[in-house]
């Protein structure tokens, strides 16, 4: 049995703890319903659907492109809600496809990592490539009736 000053000790302690709690796993509802949401955001990006892309974008989302970012230098590009919704207009990619995503929740925020599988239009090549794949990072806020993009990284799959 514990004794009284243990016990407080231990009751004291619980909330410090509690950051070392694991982190829960969704439910299969929500967890399919953010991916399902992600490959929608792709899709309209592939599409030119800037319309879809005003609704699912947050007012201060950012997109950090490329590969400095990740050594310490600066990002190839950072696009804002306007600039990226900019970009797509103009109708570059004949389709962005997500794969390996996972899902890492946060209360009303979610991360999700995975890959990009992007096939541009001509003129429109990377480094004169009309393919390529990227790693990404993204955080979600959930809002009412779902979620919004908050923030979307990513990294050259060659990168070393």
């Amino acid at each position: 049995m514990l004794s009284k000053t243990i016990y407080a000790a231990l009751l004291m302690l619980a909330p410090a703890l509690s950051c070392f709690a694991q982190v829960s796993k969704p439910s299969e509802p929500q967890m399919d319903s953010l991916m399902a949401f992600e490959r929608e955001i792709e899709s309209a990006t592939a599409r030119g659907d800037v319309a879809f892309l005003a609704r699912a974008l947050a007012d201060d989302f950012a997109f950090t492109h490329g590969d400095a970012w990740r050594t310490g230098g600066k990002p190839s590009l950072v696009d804002t809600k306007k600039s990226w919704m900019d970009s797509v207009a103009r109708g570059m990619f004949v389709s962005r496809e997500v794969n390996s995503q996972k899902v890492e929740p946060h209360g009303s925020m979610v991360i999700t990592t995975g890959r990009i599988n992007v096939k541009l239009k001509p003129p429109f090549l990377n480094a004169g490539k009309p393919e390529y794949s990227v790693w990404f990072v993204r955080v979600y806020r959930a809002r009412e009736g779902g979620w919004e993009l908050v923030s979307h990284r990513t990294v050259a799959e060659s990168a070393t």
